[in-house]
């Protein structure tokens, strides 16, 4: 009852102030409103260096020490509670000719969006296993005017850059984007897994954890649980003199990761296999084409209850899913053992488009809605 009173006020206060700030003229000018972790990995710097405006980022905390070194080259503003956020950041926001977004942000509710404004979703993630926006079986035990909520932000964006007609399906069910409102150029974040030599990557990688130089790696990726925090993994099951198992859990997860260096991408082209179960890991880890994914689903039904599952995916990647843990173990060990791949479909279906020009195509797109 106090969060929704909290929501309430905090969404009227937005509104009241957009309501000002919308009455000022557009400036052709483009805010970036980042809130997902390792969601840039120099897509952005090229961005910024291609773009023929100016930028302005807008970051929530979570996200704000890794996009630091933009601080430079960019006016860099939060996203949070603070009087700066009220007075400066929504005002560059509503004056904006275009936003691009990687997430969902309530106070987009409070944007009444103008002709020659575009609001442009990119995402976290280039794939989707797990349901979201209106079709969260969750969306059930919400109040009224959470729903609408969440409707209006749906309704502000005008533009959905993708990687293939799969994700573009998932945003018309979720999202309930219209098919004239999606672009097929890929996600801009999967520009360096495309273009990156997998070799140099798992090198650096190497050179910061040598302790992994002559071992295979089984990679442990698995979703967040608000409420399942142990994992009935066993790691004495897979790891031996030869192989190692890494974990990589949720940022959110109170789980106490295995202490590795290096970045993301760095830690995907070193591994030989990846389990997870409902992350979206899996769809960067294909694009590298390194090894072999499996989807280790030992709660599915609870979670499909709980949480929804995508019928898209199900449909075309149903061979990568695993309930049964002894089941699962023989396959990982006859992955390491043949060294196989099989991202083959996973990557037909899911990564069509990501082809290593997404961050070009939308500053193109960008300096042209400006340039109108």
């Amino acid at each position: 009852m106090f969060n929704s009173i909290l929501k309430t006020c905090y969404m009227s206060y937005c509104s009241f102030l957009m309501k000002k700030y919308q009455k000022l003229p557009l400036k052709n000018k483009v805010v970036y409103l980042a809130s997902f972790p390792d969601n840039d990995n120099g897509w952005l710097r090229q961005l910024i260096e291609q773009s023929h405006y100016p930028i302005v980022i807008a970051a929530t905390n979570q996200v704000q020490a890794q996009l630091a070194e933009y601080k430079a080259l960019v006016e860099f503003l939060p996203i949070d509670n603070s009087p700066l956020f009220f007075n400066k950041t929504l005002k560059e926001i509503a004056q904006a000719k275009v936003i691009i977004a990687d997430n969902y942000f309530a106070f987009l509710a409070s944007l009444k969006k103008r002709n020659k404004q575009r609001i442009a979703q990119i995402w976290h993630a280039n794939g989707a296993i797990k349901q979201f926006g209106a079709l969260d079986p969750k969306n059930k035990y919400r109040s009224v005017s959470d729903r609408q909520r969440f409707l209006k932000v749906y309704q502000t964006f005008t533009d959905y850059f993708v990687g293939s007609q799969c994700m573009g399906t998932v945003f018309e069910q979720c999202y309930l984007a219209k098919k004239d409102q999606l672009h097929f150029t890929g996600f801009p974040r999967t520009d360096m897994l495309v273009n990156s030599s997998v070799d140099v990557l798992k090198e650096r990688f190497l050179q910061q954890n040598p302790q992994y130089r002559h071992k295979k790696i089984v990679l442990y990726a698995p979703t967040y649980r608000q409420e399942q925090q142990k994992y009935p993994f066993v790691e004495q099951d897979i790891s031996d003199d030869q192989t190692a198992v890494i974990y990589r859990y949720h940022p959110h997860d109170v789980e106490v990761s295995t202490n590795i260096k290096g970045t993301y991408e760095q830690l995907l082209a070193s591994a030989d296999v990846v389990i997870s179960d409902y992350s979206s890991l899996p769809f960067d880890y294909a694009l590298l084409q390194r090894g072999s994914v499996f989807l280790y689903q030992f709660d599915r039904e609870m979670y499909a209850q709980q949480f929804g599952l995508q019928s898209m995916f199900q449909h075309t990647c149903s061979h990568l899913i695993y309930q049964s843990w002894p089941q699962l173990v023989s396959a990982v060990k006859r992955a390491l053992e043949q060294q196989t791949v099989n991202v083959d479909v996973l990557n037909e279906q899911w990564n069509t488009y990501n082809k290593g020009t997404a961050t070009e195509q939308l500053a193109q797109w960008i300096n042209q809605q400006l340039k109108e």
